[in-house]
């Protein structure tokens, strides 16, 4: 009996972990095109993924467009090879509290995040060039954010009524800046010593805030005859010895890793 009770307790916790499991890893539940090589996909926990390659446009020929969706979508991330956002693209989305840009995107135009009332984080990678005009005017929520080095120009009233902002690092030390105050005059501009941040910054009276210059890399070597560690590898599955990878693969992962523990505390 004892044995038959420990046998049911168990089968149902791994139930319970694999329908835990289930919710864990979102699921596409809305998709469509916004280019002609661009596509979107809208998951289950409110994330819009735009990907594929070239430029983006309102909708592309599935007819679909993800704004009819604006109130489901939390977080957007621009991946693959998208070059350029379009104007307008996430405009007054006020669920949107996140946006990621992979370093494909070169171009951010105009009003692209415009009234996003509660975006409050937002990751500008590397080879972004451009910044369109009111990008993020009315972004309310926004208290700081980090223009990438390789920025070349930015447009007028970029941060326009975003009047928490507090922190606008500024890492081009070239970039062009708008011949009009582009942000709250609170904002406190953070970039390097003789950049055109510094320049911007004194024309307006900012509070301006030096950057130190990113250190040279090193060259790293190691000697010939430095004895070389054999690696392990430690994401071995404890309960088959296999290495899971890949969405379904981390699913089965996680249930093996669940499973092993059950039994262990269990003694089996």
């Amino acid at each position: 009996m004892k044995k038959t009770k420990r046998f049911f307790s168990l089968l149902m916790a791994v139930l319970l972990l694999f329908a835990a499991t289930q919710t864990a890893f979102a699921l596409i539940v809305e998709e469509g095109t916004c280019g002609r090589s661009v596509t979107w996909t809208l998951d289950s926990t409110g994330t819009l993924t735009i990907k594929g390659s070239g430029m983006m446009a309102i909708n592309g020929s599935s007819g679909k467009d993800y704004s009819t969706h604006a109130a489901k979508i939390k977080s957007v991330k621009v991946t693959q090879d998208v070059m350029s956002v379009r104007a307008q693209a996430f405009q007054r989305m006020t669920a949107l509290k996140s946006a990621v840009l992979d370093d494909c995107v070169q171009l951010l135009n105009q009003e692209a995040f415009s009234g996003c009332t509660s975006l409050s984080t937002v990751v500008l990678s590397e080879g972004l060039t451009s910044i369109g005009n009111k990008v993020f005017e009315g972004c309310k929520a926004l208290q700081e954010i980090t223009l990438p080095s390789t920025t070349q120009s930015l447009g007028t009233g970029l941060f326009l009524n975003c009047n928490a902002l507090k922190t606008i690092t500024v890492r081009s030390k070239t970039v062009a800046f708008p011949k009009k105050l582009f942000a709250p005059t609170s904002a406190v501009i953070c970039g390097y010593v003789g950049s055109t941040a510094e320049t911007y910054a004194k024309t307006y009276g900012l509070q301006f805030v030096a950057l130190e210059d990113p250190a040279p890399s090193q060259p790293t070597s190691v000697p010939a005859t430095q004895p070389q560690t054999p690696v392990t590898n430690g994401n071995a599955c404890p309960l088959c010895g296999e290495v899971h990878e890949g969405l379904t693969g981390g699913l089965l992962g996680f249930l093996h890793q669940a499973i092993f523990v059950i039994l262990k505390l269990f003694g089996l």
